[in-house]
């Protein structure tokens, strides 16, 4: 017997393409961190602008009595409702696109007229979507937690601005 039988399993004989969805993934992760980041920034953008814009008041604040911890507190409370806000909003509009991923991409498609999704290729009938509760807690954590870091630093300099400075600044 000359011809020998090779015997392989469904990863396998899909490896390349469970090696492309592997890299879709990292790409992704990266992609999130980069968004996460963006997004700190900017909330520490606007709260630096608000520090800049509320001197005045904080000073005035500060002036009746108002505590540095007073101060602090009060802007990372701003901060601690925006980032609940935009964490708990971000994980219900996320999960339910990948929950209703499929239909989004049939819809976009004959809206738009253009295949997004092309099933031959994929060998695919549907987009799969999986979502895990674990990975989008922490998700929502880190954002949660990257919007609180960022916006410590603004608070952080009103907690420290003199009542005198501050009531002075036009």
């Amino acid at each position: 017997m000359s011809g020998s039988t090779e015997v392989r399993n469904w990863k396998e004989f899909r490896g390349v393409l469970l090696g492309a969805i592997e890299n879709e993934r990292v790409l992704m992760a990266i992609m999130l961190s980069l968004v996460l980041l963006v997004a700190g920034f900017t909330v520490f953008a606007i709260l630096s602008m608000m520090v800049t814009e509320k001197r005045r008041d904080i000073g005035i604040l500060t002036a009746l009595g108002a505590t540095p911890r007073g101060v602090m507190t009060s802007f990372l409370m701003i901060a601690f409702w925006d980032a609940l806000i935009g964490a708990l909003a971000g994980a219900v509009v996320g999960t339910l696109g990948a929950i209703y991923i499929d239909s989004i991409e049939i819809w976009l498609s004959d809206r738009f007229g253009v295949q997004i999704f092309n099933r031959e290729v994929y060998l695919f009938d549907t987009i799969p979507s999986v979502v895990e509760v674990v990975p989008v807690a922490l998700i929502v954590l880190g954002a949660f937690v990257c919007a609180i870091v960022f916006a410590a630093i603004p608070a952080w300099n009103a907690a420290k601005l003199d009542p005198l400075e501050a009531l002075r600044h036009e």
